[in-house]
């Protein structure tokens, strides 16, 4: 039941995502999906972040909003605007410059 939950909120996730996307979309935004997502310690993203995947791991910097929705979702970096997380597992230990929002089964 639990697992059923965990995949229920992780789609409702993906779908706001896709929802909001064409409002919120310009020139510095960067998106992206896939079964392994990451911005590691020598990446920046020069605006808004968004990733749906399986596992999202952010250790570099976002230079703006970050928006993720995973199985598990680690956040080791520097989000400098608001930071929006929905997954199953999260771990968040980075730095945030504005608000942090997250729902999430289980969180380190």
């Amino acid at each position: 039941m639990t697992r059923c939950i965990t995949h229920r909120a992780t789609f409702t996730a993906v779908g706001l995502i896709l929802l909001l996307l064409p409002v919120s979309l310009h020139a510095g935004t960067v998106l992206r999906a896939g079964e392994a997502v990451a911005v590691t310690t020598e990446q920046t993203v020069a605006g808004d972040f968004y990733a749906a995947g399986g596992e999202i791991d952010l250790s570099g910097t976002v230079a703006g909003d970050a928006l993720a929705a995973a199985g598990a979702i680690r956040h080791h970096g520097t989000t400098t605007a608001d930071l929006h997380l929905a997954g199953g597992s999260i771990a968040l230990h980075g730095v945030v410059g504005d608000d942090a929002r997250l729902a999430g089964v289980r969180y380190v």
